[in-house]
C-alpha cells in the first residue's frame, strides 16, 4: 500500500520513482541508498523517502544525502537530528511525514479498556523498542489505561509476524510466564498479531479464543482478520508515502520553499500548480521501505476498525432520518430549512417597517439525541 499510494502520487506529480525493499536489514538498506548518495551528480534522485529500519534514522546516510543535494524525507521516525540537518541545508526537501503514534496508541488503550472492562491483564507486543512509533504508540496506551485494573506485559519485535512468534515463543519458556495468563493480546500491527495467535495457540489452543488486537488495518489484512474474528479490532492508518512524495514534489515547484519540519498528514492532497514555474533539475525520487509485507501506514487520525458505524448531516424525513430508522446510519443531524424562517423575516421586515437582524442562525439537532447513542470504541 506505502509503495502503491507513492508510485501513484509521484505519476500525478509527473515524477520518476524508484521503490526499494530493504527486507527489514539495516545494513542493505544503508547499501541501497548510498548506491543513490554516491551516483553521479545528473544521476542523484531530487529526494530520498525513506522508512528506515532502525529507530536513530540512518543520519550518517542523510547526512551524506544532504551533502550530496538530494532531499531527506522520513516516514514514521522522530529523530533529534533533523532540524540541524534542515539548518545546514535550507534549499533541500529535508522533513518528516508521520503519524500520530500517541493517538494511536489512545486508540488502543481505549480498546483495551472496552474489551476488559473489569480490568485484567494484556500481553503486549511492540515495535522494535528504539523507534519513536513503538515508544509512543506504547505511551499513548498506557496513559489511557491508567487508573484501571488492567495489568500489561510487553515484549518486543520487529513489526513482523515471525519476529512475534519468535518472542512470544521465547517469552513462554521463561518462569515467569507461568504466572501470567493473558486476558488479551494486543499487538502494536495486524501482523504482529498474526505471529503471537500463533505462538500461543501452538502452546494452548485454547488461548485462540482471547481477543487479539491490531494496528494497520489494511484491507486485506487488519481489516479482512476483524471480518473474520480472527482479531477483535484494529486500527486502520492510511499511507503516508504518498503524501510525502507530493510534498517533494511541491518543494521543486516552488523555488526556496522550505518545509515545514513535520507535517501530520490529514488525507488532503497538494497537487504541483501549472504557474509556479516548475524546473526542477531532478525529477526522479527513491523511496525506500524496510520490507514488502509490512509496510506500515501512517496519518494523522488512525481510525478505529471494530464495527464501524456510518453518520451523516442533513437529516430530511426521508432521507437521514430515515437511513437511522432502518439502521443505515447511526444518527444524523437535522438541519432545519432556512427558506421559511427568511421569508418569516423578511415579512416582518415589511410589516413593521424594522430591518432584519443581520444574521439568523438555527440550531440542528441531532437525531436520534446524543444521549440515546450507545458509547462506542
Amino acid at each position: 500500500m506505502q509503495a502503491a499510494d507513492a508510485k501513484l502520487a509521484a505519476e500525478g506529480a509527473g515524477l520518476e520513482l524508484e521503490v526499494l525493499y530493504a527486507d527489514n536489514n539495516a545494513v542493505l538498506q544503508i547499501q541501497q541508498l548510498f548506491r543513490f548518495v554516491h551516483a553521479p551528480e545528473a544521476e542523484r534522485p531530487a529526494a530520498i523517502i525513506v522508512e528506515t529500519v532502525v529507530g536513530e534514522g540512518l543520519e550518517r546516510v542523510a547526512r551524506n544525502a544532504a551533502r550530496a543535494g538530494i532531499g531527506w524525507v522520513l516516514l514514521n521516525r522522530n529523530v533529534p537530528y533533523l532540524e540541524a540537518l534542515r539548518k545546514d541545508h535550507p534549499r533541500l526537501p529535508i522533513s518528516v511525514v508521520t503519524t500520530d503514534q500517541l493517538e494511536i496508541g489512545r486508540i488502543q488503550g481505549r480498546q483495551f479498556r472496552a474489551l476488559l472492562p473489569k480490568g485484567g491483564s494484556i500481553l503486549y507486543l511492540q515495535g522494535p523498542p528504539d523507534t519513536s512509533a513503538a515508544k509512543e504508540r506504547l505511551q499513548g496506551m498506557q496513559e489511557t489505561i491508567a487508573g484501571t485494573k488492567i495489568q500489561v506485559k510487553v515484549l518486543s519485535g520487529e513489526w513482523t509476524e515471525a519476529s512475534a512468534e519468535k518472542a512470544v515463543v521465547a517469552w513462554l519458556r521463561l518462569k515467569t510466564s507461568e504466572s501470567f495468563h493473558p486476558d488479551l493480546v494486543g499487538c502494536q500491527n495486524d501482523e504482529m498479531a498474526v505471529g503471537a495467535r500463533k505462538a500461543l495457540t501452538a502452546q494452548r489452543k485454547e488461548w485462540g479464543r482471547l481477543p487479539f488486537t491490531g494496528c494497520d488495518g489494511l484491507p486485506d489484512g487488519g481489516q479482512r482478520l476483524v471480518n473474520t474474528k480472527q482479531l477483535a479490532a484494529t486500527i486502520i492508518v492510511p499511507s503516508n508515502a504518498g503524501p510525502a512524495v507530493e510534498l517533494v514534489a511541491r518543494h521543486l515547484c516552488v523555488a526556496g520553499s522550505r518545509f515545514r519540519r513535520a507535517w501530520f498528514w490529514p488525507g488532503a492532497r497538494i497537487r504541483p500548480s501549472p504557474s509556479s514555474g516548475e524546473r526542477p533539475l531532478r525529477r526522479k525520487l527513491v523511496a525506500s521501505f524496510f520490507t514488502v509485507g509490512q509496510e506500515y501506514q501512517a496519518c494523522s487520525r488512525p481510525i478505529c476498525a471494530r464495527r464501524p458505524r456510518f453518520t451523516g448531516c442533513n437529516g430530511l424525513p426521508e432521507g437521514g432520518q430515515r437511513l437511522v430508522s432502518v439502521k443505515q446510519l447511526a444518527a444524523t443531524i437535522v438541519v432545519a430549512s432556512c427558506g421559511g424562517p427568511a421569508i418569516g423575516l423578511l415579512e416582518r421586515a415589511v410589516r413593521t417597517g424594522q430591518p432584519p437582524p443581520p444574521v439568523l442562525v438555527i440550531p440542528p439537532r441531532s437525531f436520534p439525541p446524543v444521549e440515546e447513542l450507545v458509547p462506542r470504541l
